[in-house]
């Protein structure tokens, strides 16, 4: 088909082409009519034009894409198998965390921008850096998108609404009531004023009769800014990987005979672990354990960058 043809389109074409061969949801086509974008308009669409409509970059990237292939005369052909375009967006999420093992902060930013396997496959690196998405991750999605041409098609789990490992509850003092249990798995996390204001819960076993003893630590402003810093870090591990991190917490001391007690442990969080890691070793040492951790338990990058940005 010629461009002159395609300029010809009325809305109502557009329309139909988004619906048939784009194969976009029904209330994107929508917006374009509502827009009213003809055959003349659309050959001038590029992705940041469908981004100003409204739509979220997933479909903004498809879209585009076969903008750029109608505009040169050809029809759209993946480079993936058949079946990556089949996929849903919580498919591709189920794919990047199990066989490309990337960061979570990365599959829920690509979730949340309605990114299906039809929109993945016409992704370039540019896209994900669009997105925020480092340039080292961009490039292992695109090299394992590859690398789906010569094996047998992955097999995907189900997540869980819930990470196994995560605790909904925030961080209880004293005098406060624990959080609706209906809130997001995930909590919010907290601002460094906010984390300086509010007092750290801390638990040690009583020798004699095994009772807990609760003991109010007053975070700094250094300690607070640390705390943040590697609850952010926490956040990137799943929850197994979560859990061997806390189970090698219990065997770092602070000195000979002071390690962290489990019950100090028992159903907490990554806020409550982060904030625990610098109450009980203080700043600096809480820093150097939770790298040695992430080393200890295979994360060896996100140690890495941990350590590039606190300069040790």
């Amino acid at each position: 088909m010629s461009q002159l043809e395609i300029e010809a389109w009325s809305q109502e074409d557009v329309h139909r082409w988004l619906i048939k061969e784009v194969q976009v949801s029904q209330s994107c086509a929508d917006t374009f009519i509502k827009e009213e974008v003809s055959g003349e308009f659309l050959v001038l669409f590029k992705k940041k034009d469908v981004l100003d409509l409204g739509l979220k970059h997933g479909p903004a990237v498809k879209i585009s894409c076969y903008v750029a292939s109608l505009t040169e005369g050809s029809s759209h052909k993946s480079e993936y198998p058949a079946y990556v375009s089949t996929w849903t967006k919580e498919q591709v999420s189920q794919w990047l965390l199990q066989h490309v093992k990337l960061y979570r902060k990365y599959v829920e930013q690509l979730l949340e921008e309605d990114v299906s396997g039809d929109c993945l496959g016409c992704f370039k690196k540019q896209d994900f850096l669009d997105l925020h998405i480092k340039t080292g991750p961009a490039l292992k999605i695109l090299a394992e998108l590859k690398k789906l041409n010569d094996r047998p098609e992955p097999s995907l789990e189900p997540l869980m609404d819930q990470r196994e490992g995560d605790n909904v509850s925030l961080p209880q003092t004293l005098g406060n009531t624990q959080p609706d249990s209906k809130n997001k798995a995930e909590p919010e996390p907290q601002s460094e004023k906010t984390l300086t204001q509010n007092k750290v819960e801390t638990t040690k076993c009583n020798t004699a009769g095994g009772t807990r003893i609760a003991e109010e630590v007053k975070l700094q402003p250094e300690t607070s800014q640390i705390t943040v810093m590697i609850k952010k870090f926490l956040d990137n591990l799943r929850g197994e990987d979560f859990k061997n991190f806390q189970f090698h917490l219990l065997e770092c001391k602070k000195n000979e005979n002071n390690s962290i007690p489990l019950v100090a442990l028992e159903n907490k969080n990554r806020i409550d672990t982060a904030q625990l890691l610098t109450s009980h070793f203080g700043t600096q040492e809480a820093l150097r354990v939770t790298i040695h951790l992430l080393k200890e338990i295979g994360q060896h990058q996100l140690a890495l960058e941990l350590e590039r940005n606190t300069g040790r």
